[in-house]
C-alpha cells in the first residue's frame, strides 16, 4: 500500500489528468452542449494546473503542450471548429493527457521526502483549480 502512496505522492496530477482525459475521450458520444461545456472548462482548468507543476518540477517539455490544450479548449474565448475537427482535438488531448499523467513525476524520486514549504505549489494548484470548478459548476 506504501507503493501506491509513493506513486500518488511522485505524481499528484495523476488523477486530475486522468479525469480530463476520460471526458476528452469520452466527449467524442453525442452529449448535450452542457456536457460540453464542462469538458472545455475541465480541459482548461487542469492543463493549466499540470504545467505550473510541471514548470515547478522544471520538466519544460510538456508545458508548451499543455499550455495549447488549454487554450484550444478556452471556454471563456470559444473557438468555433467544425464537429470533426473537435472530434479529432479530443482524441489529441485525451492521448496527451493519459501521456502526461504518467510522464510527468516529481523530481528527486521517493528517497526525498517533502517538507511543509514543498506543498505550496501543489496545494495553490489545487485551491485555484477548485476555485475555477466551483465557477465553472456555478455557470453552468
Amino acid at each position: 500500500m506504501d507503493n501506491i502512496f509513493d506513486a500518488l505522492e511522485q505524481r499528484p496530477h495523476f488523477f486530475p489528468s486522468l479525469f480530463c482525459a476520460l471526458l476528452l475521450l469520452v466527449g467524442l458520444g453525442s452529449w448535450p452542449s452542457t456536457y460540453y461545456t464542462l469538458v472545455y472548462w475541465v480541459t482548461m482548468i487542469i492543463p493549466t494546473g499540470v504545467a505550473i507543476l510541471a514548470l515547478f518540477w522544471r520538466q519544460f517539455v510538456w508545458v508548451p503542450g499543455l499550455i495549447l490544450l488549454a487554450v484550444i479548449f478556452n471556454p471563456i474565448q470559444h473557438l468555433s471548429l467544425g464537429v470533426t475537427i473537435w472530434k479529432i482535438m479530443d482524441v489529441i488531448g485525451g492521448g496527451y493527457m493519459l501521456t502526461v499523467a504518467i510522464a510527468i513525476k516529481k523530481p528527486g524520486g521517493a528517497a526525498k521526502k517533502e517538507s511543509d514549504s514543498g506543498l505550496i505549489a501543489p496545494v495553490t494548484v489545487f485551491v485555484l483549480s477548485l476555485a475555477f470548478l466551483i465557477y465553472a459548476l456555478w455557470k453552468l
